[in-house]
């Protein structure tokens, strides 16, 4: 087995790892204000700590430069980077992990409909049909039984933070070709700060929400915190490391099981008495999730079989 598989795999777990620990923080948060103020309080935390990840590509930036048109490509790349930050957080303030997850397989979808509007890049058909089978794998996972309604918005929120990933990472790239990796990631860096300065000032319940959890000095919190973006990190530099190692094409396939392994582990986590996750874990739920990520698995397959 080649050397790249297991590392590629550590890396989604990790992700998944962090995706339970955002879950366990909101609903943490949730004993003390609405959803709104717990997504915005956790991207703020978020926001926070790529300060030391700014300084840190200031310090290994060697050959850093600074130029105005890849400035602005930079910090754009953080403000979208922020943007996808927070309608996830808000996504999962409002419905179940093992629900919006899965949607994060239409990046590739809209990464190529943006190479298609800007750089003149064939949209395939196959392409087309893939981004069909997402949305109805995603639409059947909106759907809640106990309700009888289709939670919607959060799916809404997913879709547009995949949009914002995709064009992050072409502005980033743009960026850090022409100057260099660190210098891409300082300017990102500094892009994501200021929003989260953005939402501290303008969102009063917010603001008060965090400052109550420094001046409570709740260490055990603001620990939680930075260990999961020292995972989410971890996870990021493990994956980039594993495309040094084989194929990018077949190294990004295996994000395809990210949402298989996360419904997995809620599953047994619930079973275990995980109650912190809130996941419907009934029969009719699970053959309802299984079915929507069905849907979408075939999705990614089609994007991802011809990177094979």
């Amino acid at each position: 087995m080649p050397l790249w598989i297991p590392i590629a795999f550590l890396a989604v777990i990790l992700w998944v790892i962090g995706n339970l620990i955002d879950k366990h923080l909101i609903e943490h948060f949730r004993n003390d204000a609405d959803s709104d103020t717990d997504a915005n309080t956790l991207f703020m935390f978020s926001s926070l700590f790529a300060v030391p990840t700014a300084l840190f590509a200031l310090f290994m930036g060697a050959n850093f430069r600074i130029d105005q048109l890849n400035i602005l490509l930079g910090i754009s790349a953080g403000l979208l980077n922020g943007i996808y930050l927070l309608l996830y957080l808000h996504a999962l303030a409002k419905t179940e992990l093992s629900r919006i997850a899965p949607v994060f397989q239409s990046i590739p979808v809209f990464t190529a409909i943006f190479g298609w509007i800007f750089l003149h890049e064939v949209l395939t058909q196959t392409q087309l049909i893939a981004g069909a089978f997402l949305i109805v794998g995603a639409t059947i996972l909106s759907y809640h039984k106990s309700t009888s309604k289709f939670m919607l918005l959060p799916v809404v929120y997913i879709l547009i933070a995949s949009a914002a990933i995709a064009l992050q990472v072409t502005l980033f790239k743009a960026a850090a070709l022409d100057t260099s990796f660190w210098t891409g990631m300082f300017w990102s860096s500094i892009g994501l700060i200021v929003f989260g300065l953005g939402v501290y000032a303008y969102n009063t319940r917010s603001r008060v929400h965090i400052n109550a959890v420094f001046a409570k000095r709740n260490y055990k919190l603001i620990g939680l915190n930075l260990f999961n973006e020292l995972i989410d990190n971890a996870a990021m530099f493990i994956f980039l490391f594993a495309t040094l190692l084989g194929p990018i094409a077949l190294v990004q396939t295996v994000h395809a099981y990210h949402p298989v392994i996360l419904l997995i582990v809620t599953t047994i986590a619930m079973k275990l008495g995980f109650k912190s996750l809130k996941e419907d874990v009934s029969q009719g739920a699970l053959i309802q999730k299984v079915g929507g990520l069905a849907f979408v698995c075939i999705g990614s397959a089609l994007i991802y079989i011809p990177l094979i």
